[in-house]
């Protein structure tokens, strides 16, 4: 058998070096995956009590489905088609209209979407007024914040913005927007991006808010928005009924955390 000179040996050392730092990497990389993933099932698992925060009307939450076991992506995703209307409701009773999703009228009506998405991410809906002059709602999350997007809020509708942004109404912070945005029976296109360098909202491809460098640590949501998952988005209406036709949502730069 021949014998390895000290040049072999140094080279079949720096190798099995090379192997073994390979093979730690990759175990990193599962095990950063691995514990990710058990820490958005323990978010779904974590649920707010039955009948906990009830709304004006004395609407109760009502109980949270089972949680699932979901998985990671890093693709766009329709998640009109993934939502159950009767398990994914907070408050009210959503219903199906072929494909579209359509909000009760009642205060706060809230339905949780399936989806905890990363930092950065665009959430793209097509929604139409049917009933009712108020609000149109929005929840979106951000690293360690939940909070809501009012469209169309007050009685007559025509005020928008985050609520709440540093203890102030969506009506008067750096994220308020004046105007109508819904006409009845009229789709609207609601575009919302979350960005570490800018929060904006487009209608119909017109920017109405665009908040930049924003600071996402001054959010909070009120309680009578709340819903079952911190790290999860949603939708809801104010004493008035939508038709819901799209909702899709893109990560960007990283992987979202589709629940089913």
């Amino acid at each position: 058998m021949p014998e390895i000179t000290r040049s072999q040996y140094a080279v079949l050392t720096g190798l099995g070096f090379s192997i073994v730092a390979s093979m730690l990497l990759l175990a990193a990389v599962i095990l950063r995956g691995q514990a990710r993933d058990a820490e958005a099932r323990e978010e779904e698992r974590r649920r707010v009590p039955v009948g906990a925060a009830p709304s004006p009307a004395g609407e109760p939450l009502r109980e949270a489905p089972p949680a699932t076991v979901g998985r990671r992506s890093a693709e766009p995703a329709d998640l009109l088609a993934l939502v159950d209307a009767d398990e994914d409701a907070v408050t009210g009773s959503w219903t199906r209209d072929g494909r579209s999703i359509v909000s009760p009228k009642l205060p706060f009506a809230r339905l949780q979407l399936p989806y905890q998405p990363p930092a950065e991410y665009e959430l793209a809906l097509t929604v139409t007024r049917l009933e009712g002059k108020d609000s149109f709602n929005v929840g979106i999350t951000t690293p360690g914040r939940q909070a809501c997007l009012v469209l169309d809020g007050t009685e007559e509708g025509g005020l928008s913005g985050l609520d709440q942004v540093g203890g102030k109404w969506f009506r008067d912070n750096e994220t308020s927007y004046k105007g109508g945005i819904f006409r009845p029976l009229t789709p609207t296109r609601v575009l919302v991006s979350v960005r570490k360098a800018a929060f904006r909202v487009s209608i119909d491809d017109r920017l109405i808010i665009d908040w930049k460098n924003p600071d996402y640590t001054k959010l909070s949501l009120y309680r009578e928005w709340s819903v079952w998952t911190r790290r999860a988005i949603f939708i809801g209406s104010h004493e008035s009924s939508f038709r819901i036709d799209e909702i899709r949502v893109s990560p960007l730069g990283s992987e979202g955390y589709l629940a089913r």
